[in-house]
């Protein structure tokens, strides 16, 4: 039965000789696994790029909510401040203009604020204080008819929300889009006889919003169309960063999207944005799709040029162990058959401590008594 079994192993033998099946299946077994290793590192460093992307989007998110939440503590402060000044009530209840630009102007100038409107008991703007494109000089405006606006309109119905009588969102004037804030202004009995909005240039807030986060911003509407954006000359028009109404509409938690803007691929990360805890509008964080690629491809490099050495190192180490085991064996063939033609001088000249040393000195001892036993013999 030990027969057929050693017949079926010969067929599978490598051809050639001893050298060629030890060198043959170490390199090739040590080149699969170098490549097998190099595919699985490639995937691993292509994902954790992936995961670094993301991470880097939701970190940019999540600073500029907090870059909004502190803008609008800091309109609050404002508004308190503002609303309490000595007079102030009396001038909104009287529609006393110049009162109001007696008391508030100073205040306006002196904290370079870049909208303010005081709106009367009947929703009818008093007075409006807008920074001028320059930065050094006011436009001012009345008599407009807001009461239609929820943020005023909630205001003088004394309607309060789970953080209380103020209000925010969103509003887009002649000058721009602006992220505003509104308070009521009560008399010495409590009585609401007016209302103060602040607002805060949405342009200059996404810039500085982008400052912190390190990737663009976009401002949408609760519609999902453009209020502003720190991104300038979009080849591809407003559409390419708004999102379709009925998107907008059910958007409650984080939305990814990968868009072409201007030619190069981008990745959105969609956030409603959340003031004073309501929803006033969609915010969005951009970062280009191979803002990590440099890194990537340099890991990739990296791994690469790591597997390529230790598979240089494991084929090398590998042929001098090959010829460390094939070496003797060899010279022991080569021995044995000048002994089997009659020639008993020759010697393997093996020494070694392991098993093929052991072979060798065997094989010479061996030698040695077969050569004094044909002396005797003649």
């Amino acid at each position: 039965m030990a027969v057929p079994a050693v017949r079926r192993l010969r067929r599978f033998e490598l051809p050639g000789g001893l050298r060629t099946k030890l060198i043959i299946p170490y390199v090739v077994l040590s080149f699969v696994t170098a490549l097998v290793g190099i595919f699985v590192v490639m995937r691993l460093v292509a994902a954790n790029a992936r995961d670094v992307l993301l991470n880097q989007l939701t970190a940019a998110g999540r600073s500029v909510s907090d870059g909004l939440v502190t803008r609008e503590r800091v309109h609050l402060d404002t508004l308190r401040r503002l609303a309490f000044t000595a007079g102030v009530p009396e001038a909104v209840a009287n529609n006393d203009e110049a009162a109001l630009l007696t008391l508030l102007g100073p205040l306006v100038l002196n904290d370079r604020l870049e909208v303010l409107t005081v709106v009367n008991r009947d929703g009818l703007e008093e007075k409006t204080f807008v920074l001028n494109p320059d930065g050094l000089s006011y436009s001012e405006s009345r008599n407009v008819d807001l009461m239609g606006e929820s943020l005023v309109a909630d205001v003088l119905r004394g309607t309060q929300d789970a953080l209380g009588d103020k209000f925010a969102g969103l509003r887009v004037l002649g000058s721009g889009a602006f992220l505003f804030t509104s308070a009521p202004v009560q008399d010495a009995n409590g009585a609401i006889v007016g209302a103060l909005l602040l607002g805060t240039r949405l342009d200059s807030l996404l810039r500085n919003l982008e400052d912190q986060s390190g990737a663009q911003v976009i401002a949408l509407s609760p519609a999902g169309e453009l209020v502003a954006t720190t991104l300038t000359n979009v080849d591809e028009g407003p559409t390419a960063l708004e999102l379709p109404a009925a998107q907008a509409a059910a958007l409650t938690a984080e939305l990814l999207e990968v868009r072409t803007i201007n030619g190069r691929r981008h990745d959105l990360l969609y956030t409603p944005l959340l003031v004073r805890q309501q929803p006033v509008g969609i915010l969005a964080v951009v970062l280009p799709s191979d803002y990590i690629v440099s890194d990537e491809i340099t890991s990739r490099n990296t791994f690469a040029g790591i597997f390529g050495l230790g598979t240089g190192v494991m084929i090398l180490v590998g042929l001098v162990l090959a010829q460390q085991i094939a070496r003797p064996i060899l010279r022991l063939r080569d021995v044995s058959q000048s002994v089997a033609g009659g020639d008993l001088q020759q010697s393997t000249g093996v020494v070694r401590q392991d098993e093929i040393g052991e072979l060798a000195g065997a094989f010479d001892v061996m030698t040695d008594r077969l050569r004094e036993r044909t002396t005797e013999a003649r």
